[in-house]
């Protein structure tokens, strides 16, 4: 198997231009969502290029490998920055996804409080092998 160790030395520098990806998890005040094996995720790409909100929810097993279905919608991403900083904001965000959340997973009162789980983030490199640099690395264009 080719690592990104090995391939080092025949690829060129790595580009710049993949951005930053961040995730961060919700839940409700009183753990609304985890209780019911769900979190909210709020993917930042970049700093503030785009911002997608989606539940985590009903993962099964397939292959070895956790698959949810995913329910996604583009927010604002300076408005997504406010609720990360102060998270009780989330709940007067207007979107057809949280709402949904706050139907399936919260209270009789909905999800009025929310609070932040944790964070991963992701940085992308891109390679380019030239034909020279391809041969004998077992990688091919389709």
């Amino acid at each position: 198997m080719l690592t990104p160790t090995a391939m080092s030395p025949a690829c060129s520098p790595p580009s710049t231009s993949s951005p930053t990806e961040k995730n961060l998890f919700f839940d409700g005040a009183v753990s609304e969502l985890s209780k019911r094996r769900a979190v909210l995720r709020l993917h930042f790409y970049g700093d503030d290029e785009r911002c997608v909100v989606s539940p985590k929810a009903r993962a099964v097993l397939v292959d070895s490998v956790s698959r949810v279905d995913e329910d996604e919608k583009d927010l604002d991403p300076q408005v997504m920055h406010e609720c990360v900083a102060e998270p009780g904001k989330l709940g007067s965000v207007e979107s057809r996804v949280l709402r949904k959340v706050k139907e399936d997973f919260g209270t009789e009162k909905g999800l009025q409080d929310w609070e932040g789980l944790g964070e991963d983030k992701k940085e992308k490199q891109s390679f380019k092998l030239n034909e020279r640099q391809r041969r004998g690395t077992g990688v091919y264009n389709n």
